[in-house]
Parts: C-alpha cells; sequence; structure tokens
C-alpha cells in the first residue's frame, strides 16, 4: 500500500511543476478598446507587443472617436504568453 502511494505522489508533481512555468510565462491583455493617446505603451508595459492597424476611410461602425483604439485583439482580460501581440484599429483623418 505504501509504494502505490509514494508512486502516486511522483507521477503528480512534475505536472504540478510544468503548470506553474506556463502560468510565470503568462499576462492578462489590458483593455485598450476607447483609449486614446499611447495606447502602444500600455501593451508594452503588459509585456506585450502592440500592431497598430491605421484606418483612413471609410470609418467603420465601431470606431470611436478619431485616434482612439477600438477592435482590440485578443479581447481585454485574456491570458496570453509574454511577447504577444495586440492588434487594435485606430483611425485618422486624412489630410
Amino acid at each position: 500500500m505504501k509504494k502505490l502511494l509514494v508512486l502516486f505522489c511522483i507521477m503528480t508533481l512534475p505536472v504540478t511543476t510544468v503548470n506553474n512555468a506556463l502560468a510565470d510565462d503568462t499576462v492578462v491583455v489590458p483593455k485598450i478598446n476607447g483609449e486614446c493617446g499611447d495606447v502602444d505603451q500600455l501593451i508594452k508595459r503588459a509585456g506585450l507587443r502592440p500592431k497598430a492597424i491605421d484606418i483612413h476611410g471609410p470609418i467603420d461602425e465601431d470606431a470611436g472617436d478619431i485616434g482612439c483604439a477600438y477592435r482590440q485583439r485578443p479581447k481585454a482580460g485574456t491570458r496570453v504568453k509574454k511577447g504577444s501581440t495586440v492588434t487594435y484599429r485606430s483611425w485618422w483623418e486624412a489630410g
């Protein structure tokens, strides 16, 4: 009986170690939809890489104010690996 218990404990230890390693390598995506200004810095501070898609027209129906972020991917609150890319749209007036 004791041998079986020891074997069970040894088998579960690596799984716990792997789960902790994965948890340490992830971050939560910040909410940037509706944010205006330096959205890229918000994303970088979270340990992620920003990718802005500038829209110069026609303007999407779900666009907010000029220069503000919308259509964020992945969504805010999602847990992703550090260094992942967060894509968003922002519209500007064409000169």
